[in-house]
């Protein structure tokens, strides 16, 4: 089997992991939970060394301010929404 040394494969199964959590209980309307796992899926994502594709191709700050946002919690989620597109214009 062929591993690339370059691609940090376990961090990016780690914010798969942590992205799909955040989606269940998103779908559960568990907003707490999902805020949770988000968060921590970016800061693993922040970790990565910046590279062009990024690894991981979705922002998952998006998906943070829908949570923030249906939590009520609007200045937050204008927060994440604009930390997006500082990230990735």
């Amino acid at each position: 089997v062929l591993v690339d040394a370059s691609v940090p494969a376990p961090q990016v199964l780690q914010i798969a992991e942590l992205a799909i959590g955040a989606r269940i209980a998103q779908a559960q309307r568990n907003h707490a939970e999902s805020e949770r796992l988000l968060r921590e899926a970016i800061a693993v994502e922040d970790a990565i060394p910046y590279m062009e594709p990024p690894f991981w191709d979705y922002p998952l700050r998006q998906t943070l301010g829908a949570v923030l946002l249906k939590s009520g919690k609007p200045a937050e989620a204008g927060q994440a929404f604009r930390a997006t597109l500082l990230r990735g214009p």
